[in-house]
């Protein structure tokens, strides 16, 4: 699944509306219509979604189908994210250059990931699936691999 129809499955289950969650969540609902439809959030806004139904973000992502498949905090840091970047790099004995060229992402955000650059959610996804990690151990909200 994609992380729209995990959303509008969320908000039938939970019986809401945009605009009820628009209320809760303090994300303004043209945004959230925007998610429903197929935009990608910022790792902010996914935090906060994940938060809100309480269920991982590799769930919301629609790369687990169990919400909570292992323990994850409330909490993210993306300072952690170059760190555990670059141990996965080493433990699979691969370079950024051949991930980028097997994944298609971009070789230079690798520099900026660096820097402290926080990647995109579309970023977080295709590291998580090729590295086989969930999207909350890139981000700091859970510790398993």
């Amino acid at each position: 699944m994609e992380f729209k129809d995990v959303l509008n499955d969320l908000l039938v289950e939970r019986n809401l509306t945009v605009q009820d969650l628009s209320k809760q969540i303090a994300i303004d609902d043209s945004i959230l219509y925007d998610y429903c439809n197929g935009g990608m959030p910022s790792i902010k806004y996914a935090v906060t979604l994940a938060n809100y139904f309480d269920c991982s973000l590799s769930y919301l992502m629609g790369l687990v189908d169990n919400p909570k498949s292992f323990v994850f905090s409330s909490d993210y840091d993306m300072g952690v994210f170059s760190p555990r970047y670059e141990k996965l790099l080493h433990d699979n004995k691969t370079t950024h250059f051949k991930v980028s060229k097997e994944s298609g992402l971009n070789y230079s955000s690798n520099y900026a990931w660096k820097r402290g650059s926080i990647p995109a959610m579309s970023s977080l996804i295709i590291i998580a699936r090729y590295f086989d990690v969930s999207i909350d151990y890139l981000v700091g909200r859970s510790d398993r691999v």
